[in-house]
């Protein structure tokens, strides 16, 4: 049973119709999708498209990707340059919530603690409110010194500036496993 609903490199990611990765989305989830997660998927994958260009190409995106054991599921998942990034959105909100931001940071702890490729990397959760005007200017550590970054916010248009800011921040770190996908 697949642990996600979508997984493909960026470069497959960037040359992918969204229709087709639209599709892919509807076909592999489990019952009827509500209108509402159809047209954030739709918004999610515009926004990535516009967002990835001009990263590695070695990058892989995971949309919808079911955490073991705890029955939860991340927006979207971005292993890039040694790092994971943990995507929540919320499309057509201009707003930061603390629930949300609650709800991305579990995220990243759930992948740290249940997640075997994911205990030695650098997570860094990331909540996307898509009509926020502005985005995290400080990237740091959390204190409890277990490599998961404490969360960041931005919205759509930040988007790309935040994630570059935290490859520079952390540059130089180990490959991901090439399983990460089916992790035990």
């Amino acid at each position: 049973m697949a642990r996600c609903l979508y997984h493909n490199s960026f470069q497959n990611f960037m040359k992918a119709d969204n229709n087709s990765i639209f599709g892919t989305l509807c076909e592999n989830y489990h019952g009827e999708a509500l209108t509402t997660t159809r047209e954030a998927w739709l918004g999610e994958i515009s926004i990535l498209k516009n967002v990835l260009r001009g990263f590695d190409d070695n990058g892989e995106i995971v949309f919808e990707y079911d955490i073991p054991r705890l029955g939860k599921r991340v927006d979207v998942v971005l292993l890039l340059q040694g790092i994971i990034f943990c995507l929540e959105f919320k499309v057509g909100e201009s707003r930061i919530l603390e629930g949300d931001i609650d709800q991305v940071l579990d995220y990243a702890l759930d992948l740290k603690n249940f997640h075997k490729f994911s205990e030695d990397h650098i997570i860094v959760p990331v909540l996307i409110a898509t009509n926020y005007r502005s985005s995290s200017k400080l990237i740091q550590m959390s204190v409890y010194d277990d490599k998961v970054v404490n969360p960041i916010v931005s919205g759509a248009a930040g988007l790309s500036g935040l994630l570059s800011e935290v490859l520079r921040k952390f540059p130089d770190e180990p490959p991901i496993d090439k399983n990460w996908i089916i992790s035990p």
